[in-house]
């Protein structure tokens, strides 16, 4: 979420503040400070405002449309207009990453409501019932049981699913069972992992897994080296939370096809 002309994958490029929001650092390392800068900003309090100024336009951000309890998703950018209300899964993702970072009463209480509504989108699709979500929804208006949670159709149709979305999907359901012990989001974790493997799965050249399925449901026969990590990732995680070998069976294929695309001459 932003309201500056950056894109998603741009602002996830940029250091401290972005791996901070994916939820990979603990609170002592985000206030370790690296550098001279970092330790003068904690020093006159600009960090500090600044850090929670962030989750105020997330909480601006959660509540434009609906308030309280109310199951609904964020809306990924407050200054794209073309863009209408798409809220992408990959956002609300690390937003719950975000929240949970912080772990405020409220916040967490915010990351369960966003997971609920993940959830929703995923036992309510109107086409589908094997664990997948969507890569965006739209989130102005209710659907008829009033969550604000719709396929985000004409014009963009963002109705593919990918397989990084739904791990990093997974993985904040997989964060918020963690902190919560409540069994419905590691279900809705392994749901989504069972619908990487079960669709995307592939023994072709070094295996790994496919990219995942356009809006018409075609599958995707490309593969990408960052959604293999990020499968590789929710596996490793699902294998900790489950006690399961299936999982850890599944992370190595990810890791075997990460492996034959690694250049150990370029060290890339």
């Amino acid at each position: 979420m932003t309201n500056t002309s950056l894109t998603r994958r741009r602002l996830l490029g940029m250091g401290l503040g972005s791996v901070a929001t994916a939820g990979l650092f603990s609170k002592p390392a985000l206030s370790a400070a690296s550098t001279q800068d970092e330790i003068n900003l904690r020093e006159n309090g600009n960090f500090h405002d600044s850090f929670h100024r962030v989750y105020s336009f997330l909480d601006e951000m959660m509540d434009a449309y609906a308030q309280g309890s109310t199951l609904r998703l964020i809306q990924s950018f407050s200054d794209q207009q073309g863009l209408l209300s798409t809220a992408f899964t990959y956002d609300n993702a690390q937003v719950i990453h975000a929240y949970l970072l912080r772990g405020r009463k409220d916040d967490i209480d915010r990351a369960r409501t966003i997971g609920d509504s993940l959830i929703y989108a995923q036992q309510n699709d109107p086409n589908f019932n094997d664990g997948r979500l969507r890569q965006a929804y739209f989130v102005d208006q209710p659907d008829p049981n009033g969550v604000f949670i719709r396929l985000a159709l004409a014009p963009f149709f963002f109705i593919g699913s990918a397989v990084g979305d739904m791990a990093w999907a997974a993985i904040a359901l997989a964060q918020l069972y963690r902190r919560t012990r409540e069994p419905r989001y590691l279900e809705g974790a392994i749901n989504l992992g069972n619908w990487i493997f079960n669709v995307t799965f592939d023994t072709r050249g070094a295996g790994g897994y496919n990219f995942g399925v356009d809006g018409g449901n075609n599958l995707q026969l490309f593969k990408s080296t960052e959604h293999n990590i990020d499968a590789y990732a929710l596996f490793k995680m699902l294998a900790r939370l489950t006690g399961s070998s299936v999982w850890t069976n599944r992370a190595e294929h990810a890791r075997n096809f990460l492996a034959a695309m690694w250049n150990s001459d370029a060290g890339l």
